[in-house]
């Protein structure tokens, strides 16, 4: 009994797996289906549904009144969204790529952006316009047709006006109609970021902000405690005793005779070690327009900058 009850349980498991499998696939395709239908969908321009819906109404005015010449401005709108259709139908076989030179630039200065078109198909391709969205702008140029293993290079200035990071790309090989009723979008490439960076003016080096480290960089300044052994000098009263030189001490004061004891001592130079420490105030209030705030973002950077160039640690403290 205990054997007949679950061999039951085992087929009615399997009959439920196989339904809850055939409903995930039915399901599935269905999902498919829409993302078809909305695809196709988004490939017809507003231009093109408006040539849709007037074949569509004359067609029905010329079936319902029997108008001739509205079922011939229904024919018409047919025949010129068939012969738009075969401009977008099938795959493209394109590769994108993109790329700056250079990455970063100054304000003011020229950046070019490079577009590489490749026909990876195995026949001639139709032509296509390559769209390239650059900040708030859309660069657009069009790729003749290209046979098969081709290669199309284009070339745009990216304009660097102001300070800041402009969003470059991702390039998108369009494929439209000469009419413009269909238009279908693929092979999109990376996108990248342009570096703008603010205006600096060179500076000369700073001697401010030093201070005493064991740790810092040697200077000529002599001193009588520190890291940097320079060289040794006659011991003169109020010196520190624990920088005595023995050994010399004892040397010098063994080759002279009826003088006494004369001692040498250590002397050192000075390490020191100078930092920035820069801050921004990045609130509106603080200046009149926005030309204001550009100029201090151009002195925190000039100062930054120098201190780069001596190998001074620099640190920059600003706002959101």
């Amino acid at each position: 009994m205990d054997e007949r009850l679950r061999s039951l349980v085992d087929q009615a498991r399997a009959r439920s797996g196989t339904a809850w499998d055939r409903a995930r696939h039915e399901v599935e395709g269905r999902a498919d289906l829409l993302d078809r239908v909305r695809e196709a969908w988004r490939t017809i321009t507003p231009l093109g549904r408006s040539v849709m819906v007037v074949g569509v109404a004359a067609w029905l005015v010329g079936w319902l009144l029997g108008w001739f010449e509205f079922m011939i401005v229904a024919s018409a709108c047919l025949g010129l969204v068939l012969v738009s259709l075969a401009f977008v139908l099938g795959r493209s076989s394109v590769d994108i790529t993109l790329a700056l030179d250079p990455p970063r630039v100054t304000a003011g200065g020229t950046a070019a952006g490079m577009v590489g078109v490749a026909n990876r198909g195995d026949r001639a391709g139709s032509s296509l316009r390559i769209e390239v969205p650059v900040g708030t702008g859309v660069a657009a140029y069009d790729v003749p047709t290209l046979a098969a293993g081709a290669v199309h290079e284009g070339v745009f200035v990216v304009p660097t006006v102001r300070r800041g990071v402009i969003p470059v790309g991702p390039a998108t090989a369009v494929r439209s109609d000469p009419v413009g009723l269909f238009q279908r979008m693929s092979s999109a490439s990376d996108a990248t970021e342009l570096i703008v960076h603010p205006v600096t003016v060179p500076l000369v080096p700073f001697g401010t902000g030093l201070l005493r480290d064991l740790e810092g960089r040697p200077t000529s300044d002599l001193s009588s405690s520190d890291l940097a052994f320079h060289a040794l000098r006659e011991y003169v009263p109020g010196d520190d005793r624990r920088h005595i030189h023995w050994k010399s001490s004892a040397k010098l004061s063994g080759g002279r005779d009826g003088d006494g004891p004369r001692y040498l001592v250590r002397q050192y130079l000075d390490t020191r070690r100078s930092a920035f420490c820069v801050v921004v105030d990045s609130r509106s209030s603080a200046y009149a327009d926005p030309d204001e705030f550009e100029v201090a973002l151009q002195v925190a950077g000039s100062v930054l900058l120098r201190g780069c160039r001596d190998g001074v640690p620099s640190v920059v403290v600003a706002g959101g």
